[in-house]
């Protein structure tokens, strides 16, 4: 996931997201890594989940890096604690209001 803030002609932030083991995430300022994985969120469909995430809380004002952190935290758990050892992206997007449930 790349997201570019910022005025493209004067200023601009490069948000960068990489899957990977670890996920990195940065703004060419601050950089951070995140170090858990899970096989589960290994199926087709789970970026798209997780991309809707992050766009979720950008629609909601979050800054770029933030959403970028927090959908990946939430990604994971939303995948991570579901019983079944192969969940359908519709498993993990059906698990995210739980995991939100601990934020409230």
């Amino acid at each position: 996931v790349i997201i570019v803030g910022g005025d493209l002609w004067t200023s601009s932030v490069l948000y960068v997201l990489q899957k990977s083991l670890p996920t990195i995430i940065t703004d060419s300022r601050t950089t951070f890594i995140f170090p858990f994985m899970s096989e589960k969120l290994a199926t087709a469909g789970s970026g798209d989940a997780l991309s809707g995430i992050i766009a979720g809380f950008l629609a909601g004002g979050v800054n770029p890096f933030y959403a970028a952190l927090l959908g990946v935290y939430i990604h994971f758990r939303a995948g991570a604690e579901l019983d079944n050892p192969s969940p359908s992206a519709g498993e993990i997007i059906d698990n995210i209001s739980s995991v939100m449930e601990d934020f409230s």
